[in-house]
């Protein structure tokens, strides 16, 4: 996930949450949370315990993110895909806003996409983790990689506009849903595979200095040993969906 997609991913993330952007950049920006996000990200369950109890006036806080560290201001913290903030943010999306439906504010017909948000993960003894956006014209069963970056620009809304109407699927949500997970696996099937040669060369050797430690040894160590070894350097590919929703969009 580049520093570009983890900015409008955060834009995108507390607009949808009613979360005032008080100032932005193409790097920076300053939010003040609401009563729900503040919850959920800024870890205060004693404070808002105490509010319930004397029914004091909530003062929720303000983030300052930057998404470019080499350039963040003081005081602002710096946001990266894979640093705790922002996998904190994922949860909080799975936990809240799992799914979202949105109408573009335009008097025209509009067109249905089913889209999602995922990370893929491939894992051994390192980690590497890539963003992806994939959304499923469910009219013309197109497909788009890029989703987020395309409906950046644009004028979202709960509701729909006056004088809009939404175009019928011909595709069913139950069938989106599979072509967008056959795309993650072309995705996945595309995706250099010297990580898994190297991991197994990696534990091979491993392998080869268990087994000359214990050679002629009867030791229920040798087992144990083995099945970490293989845990640690096995390569595995995991999928994991952080969001989606229906985008009705003007062509």
């Amino acid at each position: 996930m580049q520093a570009e997609q983890v900015h409008r991913f955060l834009l995108d993330y507390f607009r949808t949450n009613q979360c005032e952007i008080t100032d932005a950049t193409n790097e920076e920006m300053s939010v003040e949370l609401t009563i729900d996000i503040d919850k959920q990200l800024m870890n205060r369950p004693f404070y808002w315990h105490y509010l319930e109890k004397t029914g004091g006036e909530p003062k929720t806080k303000q983030l300052r993110l930057s998404t470019n560290p080499a350039s963040a201001t003081e005081g602002a913290e710096k946001i990266h895909f894979g640093s705790p903030r922002l996998h904190q943010i994922f949860n909080s999306c799975k936990q809240s806003a799992t799914h979202i439906r949105l109408y573009e504010s335009k008097p025209v017909g509009l067109y249905p996409w089913l889209a999602v948000n995922a990370t893929i993960s491939y894992q051994c003894d390192q980690q590497k983790s890539q963003f992806v956006s994939i959304a499923l014209n469910l009219i013309n069963g197109d497909i788009t990689e890029d989703f987020i970056d395309g409906v950046s620009g644009r004028t979202l809304s709960p509701k729909i506009a006056n004088l809009s109407y939404t175009l019928h699927p011909f595709i069913t949500l139950r069938s989106g849903m599979k072509r967008i997970e056959n795309y993650i696996h072309t995705i996945i099937a595309k995706e250099n595979d010297d990580w898994s040669q190297q991991a197994n060369e990696r534990m091979e050797k491993d392998l080869q200095l268990l087994n000359s430690f214990y050679i002629d040894i009867d030791d229920d160590k040798y087992d144990q040993e083995l099945e970490a070894i293989k845990n640690l350097y096995e390569p595995k590919i995991h999928v994991q969906i952080v969001n989606g929703g229906l985008f009705y969009l003007a062509n």
